[in-house]
């Protein structure tokens, strides 16, 4: 898990579930690679919305690109 990854969300008041694959609970790491295979590294963010397709992304920085585009935050004026 990645804790900047949750602190964005909580940030942006977007609800999140946080999943370790393989770990008890969760889905298993074979299930996952299957689900994802182009996944390299963590984290590995996958949006969902209704009525719309999933969206993807590797990183915390394209996460809170964004939520910055959606207006979800905001960046401190330089």
């Amino acid at each position: 898990m990645c804790n900047h990854a949750i602190e964005l969300c909580k940030r942006a008041k977007v609800s999140f579930t946080a999943i370790e694959p393989g770990s008890s609970g969760n889905i298993t790491r074979h299930r996952f690679i299957e689900k994802y295979p182009n996944v390299v590294g963590y984290p590995f963010i996958v949006i969902s919305q209704d009525n719309m397709p999933d969206t993807t992304m590797m990183g915390v920085t394209e996460l809170a690109r964004l939520f910055l585009k959606n207006g979800l935050v905001s960046a401190p004026k330089k």
